[in-house]
């Protein structure tokens, strides 16, 4: 049903959003950040133009864009900043001076660039191990609960802003309650 839902609501999207019928042909232009450097202050520079003289998406092109400079400064700090507060900008500025995106538009860039490399694996590791956990053990009347959350966890931290506030604590609370609801299931089986 819910495959069915977003599957319905993307068809009504694609027909309403003409940024959505070019959104592959703006993100491979989006992820070329030398090439075209507007994502450094869209408001002054304005958005690049594909071959064909049409201009991209504003929203495809900032949230692409943004997060692949994210990406590009997670290996130049592997261990994290340290702090969730603008993380991303705080970084940004030491090797694109000037540069004004307010954030990657990704909680898992932003993770990753505040708690580091193992920070994120840690992280992730729990959140990947209860959905393949529920995969394996889909007798568990509490499996399909586990693998529908944990995927919808994954998509919505892909593409939300949610590293400030109360996100990462949701996300953690998250975490501890999908990693509950699978207790009772592995105690049972180790009994057995």
């Amino acid at each position: 049903i819910f495959v069915l839902i977003v599957s319905w609501f993307g068809a009504l999207q694609f027909k309403r959003i003409a940024g959505w019928l070019t959104i592959i042909e703006d993100a491979n232009i989006s992820v070329q950040i030398d090439k075209y450097p507007h994502w450094r202050n869209t408001e002054k520079m304005g958005f690049p133009a594909n071959d064909e003289g049409r201009t991209v998406a504003g929203n495809t092109y900032e949230r692409v864009a943004w997060a692949t400079v994210g990406l590009s400064l997670v290996p130049k700090n592997p261990l994290g900043l340290g702090v969730l507060h603008r993380t991303f900008t705080k970084l940004l500025q030491d090797d694109f001076p000037g540069a004004s995106p307010p954030s990657t538009h990704s909680a898992w860039i932003e993770l990753t660039l505040a708690f580091g490399i193992p920070g994120i694996l840690m992280i992730l590791g729990s959140l990947l191990t209860l959905i393949l956990l529920s995969l394996a053990g889909l007798s568990n009347p509490f499996s399909g609960l586990v693998l529908s959350l944990g995927i919808v966890i994954l998509a919505i931290y892909t593409v939300g802003e949610l590293s400030v506030q109360h996100a990462v604590e949701i996300l953690f609370f998250l975490i501890a309650f999908l990693a509950t609801v699978r207790l009772p299931h592995l105690k049972k089986a180790k009994l057995t």
